[in-house]
């Protein structure tokens, strides 16, 4: 094929492409076009800061304060902001079905609605009029108000908003997102335990001590205490002075600037009546809520981990049992000791339980040796190095000065089976 008949074809493939491309951008207009002219709300969810549900005589209208959702009317309650926004994004999202031509408002429930749905991101407002479901139950018929025009829509996205002031109540004792929580505050009787994160992983106490706590002890608390539901929630005053007014109470200050908080104020025949911030509201929670996280002693969050290892970086542990010393080492294509490859399973699992090892109690007993270990880095520093002693059935771990007692011996169990698997099945495969 000579230059021209090259040239020729290029220019002919490159005009295929660019009808394609341009049909292509065509059809993708079309179907926007197409979506939004079957979107039922031409309000965007994410911009959502006000809903009103009315049906008959009542009213519920909730709006969005400080990324807060709040129900304003007819009382005045925090609202379940996941439940709500999900609610949102399917009205937002709803689509025209079937368009009923020349039809009476009243023969559809429509006039007057069962139900009125109000959508506003602060400078739009639309409103939806609901009525009788189509013979199957499947959809249901409606109008945008003012429009006249008749048309059904997915009954599964207009269930939820038939329900009842309840159903859209907060009721947990920590009503917020707490996921980037960066001090927790828990005071007991005037007994203040402060635990703060200055990084990702880390915790330590600022009272009633100084040490380090266990980041997964205190992140478990903190989304237990996020799922304690509360009971009988009514709307109040805020207190004045709260952190001084009351002597057992709970708060959680985010790295997004918001502080959630739960204030005992008095015990009841049903549980213990708190004061909840950030709306202030009352609600009884359990006794044993309350014993459970109000009465809390500091020691429960300290860091019991014996050694400061990360398991999933450790180059190379050192094994040394009935005075036989066995090397691992972390190679390219895996884990080896003694020029064979190993299955990562077992060494990964002492591994693992090394770095979650935690003590009972610290002792001064000492016992018969069951073992030397050393667990080195990716960069091959030494970041472990623990022996493990056995008395009366007790495991004592001996590391940096110090002894400790721990559970069980699964430490040393794991060891064994790490060895034990060198001259397994598992290298040949």
């Amino acid at each position: 094929m000579n230059s021209r008949s090259t040239l020729i074809m290029a220019l002919i493939l490159l005009a295929a492409g660019l009808a394609y491309g341009i049909g292509e951008l065509a059809k993708q207009n079309r179907e926007a076009k197409e979506y939004a002219e079957k979107k039922v709300f031409s309000i965007d969810g994410d911009q959502v800061s006000r809903v009103v549900f009315a049906k008959k005589k009542s009213i519920i209208q909730m709006e969005k304060q400080d990324e807060v959702w709040i129900m304003t009317s007819p009382e005045k309650h925090l609202v379940k902001s996941w439940d709500l926004t999900n609610l949102i994004y399917t009205l937002t999202t709803l689509k025209k079905e079937e368009d009923i031509k020349d039809a009476d408002p009243k023969e559809f429930g429509l006039k007057p609605p069962a139900l009125m749905i109000t959508l506003s991101d602060g400078e739009k407002e639309e409103t939806l009029l609901a009525g009788k479901r189509n013979y199957n139950g499947l959809s249901v018929y409606v109008m945008k108000d003012g429009s006249g025009e008749i048309f059904t829509v997915s009954s599964i996205g207009l269930n939820d908003t038939e329900g009842k002031i309840s159903a859209f109540t907060e009721k947990r004792m920590i009503a917020g997102e707490v996921s980037d929580a960066k001090k927790l505050t828990i005071c007991n009787n005037g007994k203040k335990t402060v635990i703060e994160s200055n990084a990702p992983d880390e915790w330590k106490f600022t009272e009633p001590f100084k040490k380090n706590a266990d980041p997964e002890k205190v992140r478990l608390y903190i989304q237990s205490a996020s799922n304690v539901q509360g009971s009988d929630i009514e709307a109040g005053s805020e207190p004045e002075n709260p952190d001084s007014k009351f002597k057992s109470y709970i708060k959680i200050e985010t790295d997004s600037g918001k502080t959630y908080a739960v204030y005992a104020m008095e015990k009841t025949s049903k549980g213990v009546k708190c004061a909840r911030l950030p709306l202030s509201e009352s609600l009884i929670i359990s006794n044993e809520a309350y014993g459970n996280f109000f009465e809390i002693k500091p020691e429960k969050f300290e860091d019991s981990r014996i050694l400061k290892i990360k398991a999933d970086t450790a180059s190379k542990a050192e094994m040394t049992i009935d005075g036989k010393k066995t090397v691992f080492e972390k190679k390219a294509k895996g884990w080896e000791a003694g020029g064979k490859k190993v299955c990562e399973g077992p060494i990964q699992a002492f591994l693992w339980e090394a770095e979650i090892l935690s003590y009972e109690e610290h002792t001064k007993e000492s016992g018969k040796k069951d073992g030397d270990f050393a667990i080195y880095d990716e960069n091959g520093n030494k970041t472990a190095s623990f022996s493990v002693e056995s008395k009366d059935g007790i495991t004592i771990i001996s590391a940096g000065g110090e002894k400790y007692t721990v559970k069980d011996d699964k430490i040393i169990r794991l060891a064994k089976t790490a060895i034990s698997d060198i001259d397994g099945c598992c290298h040949n495969h």
